[in-house]
């Protein structure tokens, strides 16, 4: 994520629309995925003086109102939702070039991005027993590979430059824009894609360890004999 934020290619983003659609996608889908999975709400909270860290924990409990909306807004769906929302809202011509124009902006842009990405993807690890189940993470993933695809397909099948900025600014803008679609459809497709098949293949595990678990119960039913109880 740092690599993303600093030079030398935060100073090629500003140039070159490939190298700002990079910038983003190695923030959204590998960077944060991996501060995700990295479990960092326990370290977070060490790191608080020992005063404050059991009253921050209790902030997220179920019955406070900042547990209750970060239940909500990382519920699979509605991270969803809003991640996709805010994907497609900053490639706005408008919106995408004010926000290359102000740094300020430009990072609030940053923030929405990694923030509903984060989201996403805490809902889709830590959010799938009890809520949606691996089938819905695994539809949740793949219609974002789908529509974010399709983004990248609008820059790389286009065929004139979305963004009057770059074509001032780039060599090239239509071929530019044309590699920052390419960028979007096909490498950055690749690591959704890649993470649907883990959950498909963990709903398959989970299936079967179901299916286990329920089957002495199930033969049980059917020969009408009711099972001893186990000795203490």
């Amino acid at each position: 994520m740092l690599a993303a934020v600093l030079p030398p290619l935060d100073s090629l983003a500003a140039q070159r629309f490939a190298a700002h659609m990079l910038q983003h996608e190695l923030l959204m889908i590998v960077g944060v995925p991996l501060v995700v999975t990295g479990r960092p709400m326990a370290t977070c909270l060490w790191a608080l003086p020992a005063v404050l860290r059991r009253d921050a924990a209790r902030m997220f409990q179920r019955d406070t109102p900042i547990g209750v909306l970060w239940r909500l807004v990382t519920a699979p769906g509605a991270a969803w939702i809003l991640h996709g929302v805010v994907v497609w809202v900053w490639h706005v011509p408008a919106l995408y070039e004010l926000a290359v124009l102000n740094e300020g902006i430009h990072a609030i842009q940053h923030a929405m991005f990694v923030g509903t990405s984060a989201l996403f993807w805490w809902g889709l690890v830590y959010g799938r027993y009890g809520r949606t189940g691996y089938g819905a993470s695994v539809f949740d993933v793949f219609t974002t590979a789908v529509h974010t695809g399709i983004l990248g397909a609008l820059f790389t099948l286009g065929t004139s430059p979305f963004y009057t900025i770059y074509v001032e600014r780039a060599l090239d803008p239509l071929g530019d824009q044309q590699l920052a679609g390419f960028v979007i459809w096909i490498p950055a497709g690749l690591v959704p894609t890649a993470g649907d098949i883990g959950l498909f293949a963990a709903w398959l595990g989970e299936a079967d360890r179901r299916s286990r678990g329920a089957a002495p119960a199930g033969r049980a039913g059917l020969s009408g004999r009711p099972g001893r109880p186990a000795a203490s």
